[in-house]
């Protein structure tokens, strides 16, 4: 059929399905040849200790210890091969995959080589349910429900809508849905839970990786942390989480890590002014009426840093101690208004402080998460399905859709009521509640040829109606009595407007 897509183009567009297994394989090959390397390191180790205990210890002592030096390399043997044969089960997994993948693509060749319309449409409708699986998979939340175990008892498994329904299909082995099930229990503990484990453990499994492509993804689950004990006010973590982690990514993210110092000394206030904004104003307000010295601000700056990196106060030469209590005693400032004082003047650090504070962090730290986790496993960013859909909008979408509703004249309520469902009703998919927002962004259709009604005429209004269908509707508002129509008068049912039968211009569609 030479109207659908060939088979090339079906495989570049769902290129994920074979490289998310090439890149799990990889993986595994990985894996697998380091932890060949360490057993058979270590095996080799056992077996010269076990040659160099009999051959030098030929006592009942010495051989008994042989012998049990013996059954722990046996056991470390059996171990070795247990997990070969998990490596070449993983392997093989894999590939049944791929294997089978490649052969639904192959029915859908043969589908359209043979031309049969019904093999087609079967194959496209599960081709849908494995986008929808796809979608659901990706955004649906994991929920536990009750399940039979094999001892009769119930026991509650984790499920995702996505993976149920496909297992319903049959077609578990055309999705890898536990890696996006993976990327799904990060992204909603980071979004949902403010949980930073799941996505700590999972960027120390893959350091190297990440490294490799220059991803700061750690820096900044790093700061988050530290961002989060600053909220939780656990200082003792902040400080640890600045000197052990932050402070190592210095050279390379210079501007966060001062901010991340300054949000330290003014972590009661930002926190605060955050919750409190409108209060820390008024109290603002109140207790500033005087200017203050710039010196005593700086000191009060310095005091405020040593006092949170050493816990003590910070010790003052008596020549500058003494210029400072003069300049205090002159303004009156009282040590809550200096405070202030100095919020005032460090406005637009504790905005950009605020900022960080704020739960937008954790929205970014995800979007950099699943950035950096769909470009590893080379997973399109934007779901499949909501591609498709665009795709067959796109393909609809004219210059009359989307527009907004018309306010109607309130004597036309009634026909609103009882006879919009018959003749003004809008089936358009586009205009639907369901894609509408979808719609939005995506550019209108090109159509070379214009398919309208059967006989279409157009009003002045520049409104094209069938008028078969305007008169009828005329028909209903006389003998509904809703407005007065003469026998020679129509009523536009978009913009309300009445015109005459001789107003009509015949349309011929090309």
């Amino acid at each position: 059929m030479d109207s659908t897509p060939s088979i090339d183009f079906m495989l570049h567009l769902n290129e994920q399905a074979f490289t998310i297994p090439h890149a799990l394989l990889a993986e595994a090959q990985r894996l697998h040849e380091k932890s060949v390397e360490s057993d058979t390191k270590q095996l080799r180790a056992a077996f010269l200790a076990l040659n160099s205990l009999m051959q030098n210890d030929q006592s009942i002592v010495g051989k008994e210890s042989a012998l049990a030096s013996l059954d722990a390399v046996m056991q470390d043997v059996q171990a070795f091969e247990k997990k070969l044969k998990g490596s070449v089960a993983r392997e093989g997994e894999l590939l049944r995959r791929i294997g089978k993948r490649i052969e639904f693509y192959g029915k859908y060749e043969a589908a359209r080589e043979s031309g049969k319309t019904r093999s087609l449409t079967e194959w496209y409708l599960n081709y849908t349910n494995l986008l929808v699986a796809d979608y659901l998979a990706r955004n649906s939340k994991v929920s536990t429900l009750p399940e039979n175990n094999a001892d009769g008892g119930v026991a509650l498994d984790p499920v995702n809508a996505g993976v149920v329904f496909l297992k319903q299909q049959e077609m578990q082995d055309l999705l890898d849905y536990d890696v996006l099930l993976a990327a799904n229990k990060i992204s909603r503990g980071l979004i949902d839970d403010n949980d930073l484990e799941p996505l700590e453990s999972w960027i120390a499994k893959n350091k190297s990786a990440l490294e490799k492509e220059g991803s700061s993804l750690e820096f900044y689950a790093s700061f988050q942390r530290y961002v989060q004990a600053l909220l939780n006010g656990n200082m003792t973590l902040a400080i640890t989480v600045l000197q052990t982690t932050l402070f190592s990514h210095i050279s390379t993210h210079f501007d966060e890590v001062t901010a991340a110092c300054g949000m330290l000394v003014y972590a009661e206030k930002c926190v605060s002014s955050q919750d409190n904004a409108e209060e820390t104003q008024n109290h603002t307000n109140d207790e500033l009426s005087t200017p203050v010295d710039p010196t005593v601000l700086q000191q009060r700056q310095r005091e405020n840093a040593f006092e949170y990196f050493f816990h003590r106060r910070m010790p003052i030469g008596p020549q500058y101690a003494s210029s400072v209590r003069t300049a205090s005693k002159q303004q009156h400032i009282h040590p809550t208004a200096r405070d202030t004082a100095l919020l005032v003047s460090n406005t637009k650090n504790l905005e950009r402080y605020k900022e960080l504070l704020s739960s937008k962090g954790w929205e970014n730290l995800n979007n950099m998460f699943l950035k950096s986790y769909y470009s590893m496993y080379r997973i399109a960013k934007n779901e499949p399905l909501l591609i498709y859909i665009s795709l067959g909008v796109s393909a609809l979408k004219t210059r009359s859709c989307l527009h907004q509703a018309i306010e109607w004249d309130p004597r036309l309520d009634a026909l609103c009521k009882n006879s919009r469902s018959k003749f003004g009703e809008n089936k358009c998919p586009v205009c639907s509640e369901h894609f509408r927002r979808l719609a939005e962004t995506l550019p209108f259709a090109h159509h070379t040829e214009s398919k309208l009604f059967d006989n279409p005429v157009m009003l002045p209004s520049g409104n094209i109606y069938d008028s078969r269908r305007l008169k009828l509707l005329a028909n209903v508002i006389r003998e509904t009595g809703i407005m007065p129509l003469s026998e020679h008068e129509v009523l536009d049912p978009i913009d309300g407007d009445i015109y005459k039968l001789d107003d009509f211009v015949t349309m011929y569609p090309t």
